[in-house]
């Protein structure tokens, strides 16, 4: 981002997470509204998926298989609300 240039400095295009969520270990990629949202991404960039409380268990076990064809395997985790601490943790 080019912060001299006021195009790019729109708040669609900023994000920062509220302190609560800071011990979340995720990165996301933003793209521009409007561009190609097709990217590839070198697979070494990915260490860890980590599965939303959420998922289907069909899209759970279809993303858990692709992750063992992988070579390494990528380790698969997920999330799940620990109500005693009341926090989201991994399993």
């Amino acid at each position: 981002m080019d912060v001299t240039n006021p195009e790019q400095r729109r708040s669609y295009f900023m994000y920062c997470k509220r302190a609560e969520w800071g011990d979340e270990e995720e990165i996301r990629i933003v793209f521009m509204p409007g561009s190609d949202s097709r990217r590839k991404i070198d697979p070494r960039w990915l260490t860890r998926l980590i599965l939303g409380m959420k998922i289907s268990e069909a899209h759970e076990k279809m993303i858990r298989e692709w992750a063992r064809q992988r070579s390494p395997e990528l380790v698969v985790v997920k999330a799940y609300f620990d109500e005693l601490h009341q926090r989201l943790r991994l399993m």
